[in-house]
């Protein structure tokens, strides 16, 4: 049992739960039934691997957009360097007609 209360202090330790709500079951550890333990600490780890699952989402969801950022900023890029190669080549094609018709 000692090695459940081990494993429950560590689960509410990475637990979101309210702290009051944590320091309750601490408080009342050595009260409870084995079986409810066992249950709480199931809870407990469920909670966590969810917690984890949920955590890997946003660090994909973060990369991608990250991604889709760099690929947006090269595009960007892309086209403000052939506006200005296009306002270069009007402006260089303008100083040739006007010197053209002096």
């Amino acid at each position: 049992m000692e090695n459940n209360f081990e494993k429950t202090g560590e689960l509410l330790a990475k637990s979101p739960l309210d702290k009051e709500i944590i320091d309750a079951i601490l408080e009342n550890l050595d009260k409870m039934p084995e079986s409810a333990l066992n249950d709480l600490n199931d809870s407990l780890e469920k909670e966590n691997e969810q917690l984890e699952n949920i955590s890997e989402i946003f660090k994909e969801l973060d990369a991608d957009q990250d991604a889709r950022w760099k690929n947006l900023e090269v595009k960007q890029k892309e086209v403000a360097d052939k506006i200005m190669d296009e306002e270069m080549n009007e402006m260089a094609n303008g100083k040739e007609d006007n010197t053209s018709k002096n």
